[in-house]
């Protein structure tokens, strides 16, 4: 993780390591380079750096799976939540509720598979490249 690793920060200027968690939480360039307090040129030349650029790829990486981790938690709380609303004496608010329950099963169904293809795919790629190293075939 980006905040155990103090490496990557070596080729970064203080001013540059302060600013990226500002960059992170900003809405535009304009809101980032005015939270950093730093013009946007040299928020914009800053963002040319390899270094800079790298560091704060991983912050926002760091910072999505933050977001993926807490939204996993609040998955038990929103299918309880659902099951719930779906006990609703009003017709219409079972019916939201029993489509968004089966909308959210088979768009998970779909990532499922799609994810599985994906590694399926990644195997066979694999194999070709070492049936290519092979010196014979």
């Amino acid at each position: 993780m980006m905040h155990n690793d103090t490496r990557k920060y070596v080729e970064l200027s203080p001013r540059q390591v302060a600013a990226i968690p500002h960059i992170v939480t900003a809405n535009s360039t304009a809101e980032a380079a005015r939270r950093a307090d730093v013009s946007r040129n040299t928020l914009y030349r800053w963002m040319r750096d390899p270094a800079f650029r790298e560091a704060l790829d991983d912050v926002r990486r760091e910072a999505a799976e933050l977001a993926r981790t807490q939204m996993s938690g609040l998955l038990l709380k929103a299918v309880a939540t659902l099951s719930d609303v779906m006990d609703s004496p009003s017709d219409k608010v079972r019916t939201d509720a029993a489509r968004t329950a089966v909308y959210a099963f088979l768009k998970g169904e779909e990532y499922k598979n799609l994810e599985q293809s994906l590694q399926t795919l990644d195997r066979a790629i694999a194999f070709e490249s070492e049936r290519k190293l092979l010196p014979f075939k």
